[in-house]
């Protein structure tokens, strides 16, 4: 974690402080995806409506392929894993489309996967520019997109996957935004909003 966060620091120019304190969650993160993995229902049988027919229908949900997840610089660590988890859960493939000022941190995730023992192409990190980004999101051969980052961005990837029907996961817009209520201490939520962004 002390690692990581020195890398990020050194990329993005956050505190180290506020780097350090964001790894912890990580361990959390992973553990949460692995438990969900556990508990769900990746095949079930649904009961019939009518109870004497003896046709049964199965649900059984499956891997798309491969997933092109394309993460901002500000966090990277927790981006990159909040996409690549899940989707090699799920038994997809995933091409991790970085951010080139993240290419410190992004390096050594590349070198822990690798060492991990996935298979060869199971993960691809690329560090590129916006770019390879659309690259990725037209080409036939991803069959999802999961991306973080602007509304304006979502936007063309969004219709670019809607022109070939793929799946497509967007989270977009601004950052920290704060909902303060009437009864709010405004001194604390302002000291709070500060820290939190």
């Amino acid at each position: 974690a002390e690692r990581i966060a020195g890398l990020i620091a050194a990329e993005n120019g956050s505190a180290g402080w506020f780097t350090r304190a964001g790894q912890s969650g990580l361990t959390r993160q992973a553990e949460a995806y692995l438990k969900a993995a556990e508990e769900f229902g990746w095949e079930r049988t649904l009961a019939p409506s009518d109870p004497a027919s003896p046709v049964r229908s199965v649900v059984r949900r499956e891997a798309v392929g491969v997933v092109a997840a394309v993460i901002p610089w500000n966090s990277p660590f927790s981006s990159a894993t909040s996409k690549i988890i899940p989707a090699l859960l799920a038994g997809n493939s995933v091409v991790l489309k970085v951010s080139p000022e993240n290419s410190l941190s992004m390096g050594l995730l590349a070198g822990l996967l690798e060492r991990v023992g996935l298979p060869r192409g199971v993960v691809s990190v690329l560090p590129a520019d916006r770019g390879t980004s659309e690259y990725l999101v037209s080409h036939p051969g991803v069959d999802k997109i999961a991306f973080t980052g602007s509304t304006r961005a979502g936007r063309r990837i969004a219709s670019i996957a809607g022109e070939q029907l793929k799946r497509v996961s967007l989270e977009l817009g601004g950052k920290s935004a704060a909902v303060v209520l009437p009864d709010a201490d405004i001194r604390a939520a302002v000291q709070g909003l500060k820290f939190s962004s």
